[in-house]
């Protein structure tokens, strides 16, 4: 079934039986003659979009961030990915108040909304909806589904927006 979206300036999408998630947009048209685009979520799916279009999505599985304009879909994280998020969590925590400890926030930055795994917020850090600005420290676990490209853009994007450190961190096999 497709679901009507033109408030988010698609005309419809739909969610296969393989999770790929199909938009078709006024104006853009395939070889059936149809205005498709096929984004497969598992594949860590990428489209430009508006600050307002990215609001308006629809809640999916797994996270969804937007960073100069780019969505980033991600599939949900595997069990070890989220052990290991959860042990940095734990050690943050014995030397930091849990007010500022998170799992999975958001953040809006000027360049879009990020989530890393674990953050340490700054203390009395504003929130509206979201987080505003970088967190203090962003943690981010490397999966399969982050490429080395997106994984740095992110970094950067911390750190320009006043991080004061980015841990990057590659599991011995990837979750």
């Amino acid at each position: 079934m497709f679901t009507d979206a033109n408030a988010l300036g698609f005309g419809q999408i739909r969610r296969t039986a393989y999770g790929s998630l199909i938009i078709r947009q006024a104006g853009e048209r395939c070889e059936d003659g149809h205005a498709t685009r096929v984004y497969n979520e598992a594949m860590s799916a990428i489209t430009q979009l508006t600050a307002e279009e990215f609001l308006n999505l629809p809640e999916t599985p797994g996270k969804q961030e937007l960073l100069d304009g780019e969505l980033i879909s991600l599939p949900p994280a595997r069990h070890g990915h989220n052990e290991i998020a959860r042990a940095f969590q734990e050690l943050l925590l014995t030397v930091l108040d849990k007010s500022r400890v998170w799992f999975f926030e958001g953040y809006q930055l000027k360049r879009g909304w990020l989530i890393p795994d674990v953050s340490v917020s700054w203390p009395g850090q504003p929130v509206s909806g979201w987080f505003q600005g970088a967190p203090m420290i962003a943690i981010e676990i490397v999966s399969r589904a982050i490429r080395p490209r997106r994984s740095t853009a992110r970094s950067n994007a911390y750190l320009q927006e006043g991080a004061a450190e980015v841990w990057v961190v590659y599991p011995a096999t990837r979750a």
